[in-house]
């Protein structure tokens, strides 16, 4: 996986990232955690697409956002 890849990847769970950020439901460092954790999942996802067209980048931000909830919501349980 290039770089460019991993940053687009990466983009993409920031992204999801950003509401909760901005609400303040996240400290520094469970932001920094689950931003880690879910960009590595994807990582191994992606490596069997060829490529980030629009169409899987759009899947990917879907599932990114639900990796996001998730991991979220198990901070509040």
């Amino acid at each position: 996986m290039t770089q460019e890849e991993k940053k687009s990847i990466n983009d993409i769970v920031k992204t999801a990232l950003r509401p909760h950020w901005r609400a303040q439901k996240l400290t520094t460092e469970q932001y920094a955690a689950i931003n880690r954790d879910i960009s590595r999942k994807l990582y191994e996802e992606v490596q069997g697409a060829s490529a980030l067209n629009e169409d899987a980048k759009r899947q990917w931000e879907k599932r990114a956002m639900q990796e996001v909830a998730q991991a979220v919501s198990e901070l509040s349980a």
